[in-house]
């Protein structure tokens, strides 16, 4: 993954800070998450205009995030990355949206790149609201004037904003079911580790009700996008196929040919990729869908 996003990124400097991984908060979270600290690239070095933004998480620390501006943009989106590096690796997203006309966020969860704080898959969703609340307030923008873009990890957690804040619309890439997800290796991990079996019941009780896709998507009030590689070994294309066939909203469904898990859909299907996206996100098409729900 990392080797493919850098490919993307075709620029010949490196980060003053060698990038490196960092240990999680606990064993289910090691896992599932690999997060690093030092960035692969900055904004300025792909060409990219970007304002570094910070904000605190329910936790008191400190979130690093990259505000990518658009000049008499309309609309905002936020980009929930997957469980791999930090956002230093997501700029050919925020790059596509931004060039399409959106202004885009994106954040370090808590103990990645730049944000202070020690990586946990429990600390993930609430990372997710409050950059919502963050990007709403510093756009003054309506819940409906703002998109979510959740990659892999990212895409379940982006289906929970989008039901819980109401907004305009919600993409999600190589989606998956994370209670079957973790279940399948959580015996692996497990082990006799007191701390770690803790540590799932943990999840399983406060987080996963919360997060499941297959409930949230019955939930939105807004137009829904998937996007799943037809080559992806490590994420099937089925569990997105589940998830898509709950939604009650007007959906759209690219099973990406010839491409595996992402970031590989940006390498072999690129130009489409960012098309099927920035004709997706305009408010137009939000305006239309609730405007035949109204009559």
């Amino acid at each position: 993954m990392v080797f493919l996003v850098l490919t993307c990124l075709s620029v010949a400097d490196v980060s003053a800070e060698t990038p490196k991984a960092v240990t999680t908060a606990d064993p289910i979270s090691q896992a599932c998450l690999r997060p690093m600290k030092g960035d692969f690239r900055r904004p300025d070095e792909v060409g990219l205009t970007a304002s570094e933004v910070h904000f605190a998480n329910a936790g008191g620390h400190r979130l690093r995030a990259w505000f990518f501006p658009v000049k008499n943009a309309r609309q905002s989106v936020l980009f929930c990355m997957g469980n791999t590096g930090n956002i230093s690796l997501m700029l050919p997203y925020a790059k596509i949206l931004q060039q399409g006309g959106f202004d885009v966020l994106l954040f370090d969860y808590q103990g990645f790149g730049e944000s202070e704080g020690v990586p946990s898959v429990g600390a993930l969703l609430g990372d997710c609201l409050v950059a919502f609340d963050f990007l709403q307030t510093h756009t003054q923008r309506a819940p409906e004037d703002i998109g979510v873009f959740g990659v892999s990890l990212g895409s379940f957690l982006a289906l929970t904003v989008a039901a819980e804040k109401n907004v305009g619309a919600v993409a999600v890439e190589d989606a998956f079911i994370p209670d079957e997800t973790l279940d399948r290796f959580s015996a692996h991990v497990t082990g006799d580790s007191a701390v770690a079996q803790m540590t799932l019941q943990g999840i399983k009780f406060f987080l996963l009700k919360r997060v499941d896709p297959l409930h949230n998507v019955t939930r939105l009030q807004c137009p829904v996008f998937f996007l799943h590689g037809e080559r992806d070994r490590l994420l099937r294309p089925s569990g997105t196929l589940r998830i898509a066939a709950n939604a009650t909203v007007p959906k759209r469904i690219w099973l990406i040919p010839n491409t595996g898990h992402a970031p590989q859909s940006l390498e072999t299907n690129d130009r489409e990729y960012a098309g099927q996206l920035t004709t997706f996100f305009p408010r137009p098409l939000l305006v239309l869908w609730r405007n035949r729900k109204l009559n």
